[in-house]
């Protein structure tokens, strides 16, 4: 006997809550909108973590000083308040002056997936990985994050000066075809390296190939 189920009929395009990255601010995707119950009208708290790599939300049914306003962002007929046609947009002039967030602005890392965490929606925010050392090979002075890829996979994860680091004799015989960076302070590189480690861990159940034989990973 045939088991069937109906196929329910959804008005957006992805069932994954999603935060947009513009540089005038965040837009929220009707999945979020959705799964937040949030509507047109409403307003937020936004956090930043200490690291700078996490951004919170807080959301709220009244109007209080601090708090911003989640406008229509279309989807739907103008003003909508029906959450089920209307995608939200909060203005916030943050991202314009923060480096990292800017960089991500209209790149594929600009949309990123959004989860419930001690009671606030939490987007991580990862490196755009701006430059590819096969296109630009970097300045001797220049001191960032880094990462080599095969096939799409990570096979190692670093810090440190770009230049210096890619010529080291011990990788010559490293497989890999891709060598992907992102420029920072020293401080910033030591911190988003041990955090892009420990997700690529939590996610994989491992460590990056290479990254293996390095102590305290």
């Amino acid at each position: 006997m045939t088991i069937w189920k109906k196929y329910e009929v959804t008005n957006y395009k992805t069932d994954t809550p999603c935060v947009a990255i513009r540089r005038s601010g965040f837009a929220l995707n009707v999945a979020f909108m959705v799964k937040a119950k949030l509507a047109i009208g409403d307003y937020v708290e936004i956090f930043i973590s200490e690291e700078s790599d996490r951004i919170g939300f807080r959301f709220f049914k009244d109007k209080m000083e601090g708090r911003l306003t989640i406008t229509n962002d279309g989807g739907g007929k103008s003003r909508c308040v029906d959450v089920n046609k209307a995608n939200g947009f909060i203005a916030c002039s943050y991202i314009k002056n923060d480096k990292l967030l800017s960089t991500l602005v209209s790149t594929k890392n600009a949309k990123v997936s959004v989860v419930a965490d001690e009671g606030m929606w939490v987007i991580c925010i990862t490196p755009s990985w701006e430059h590819n050392a096969q296109d630009r090979k970097p300045k001797f002075d220049e001191i960032g994050v880094y990462r080599y890829s095969l096939e799409g996979d990570v096979v190692y994860i670093g810090r440190g000066r770009i230049q210096q680091r890619l010529s080291s004799p011990e990788r010559t015989h490293w497989n890999f075809d891709k060598v992907e960076y992102d420029l920072m302070s020293e401080m910033e590189a030591e911190k988003r390296e041990s955090r892009l480690i420990k997700e690529h861990r939590a996610i994989h159940g491992r460590l990056p190939f290479y990254n293996r034989n390095i102590p305290n990973r």
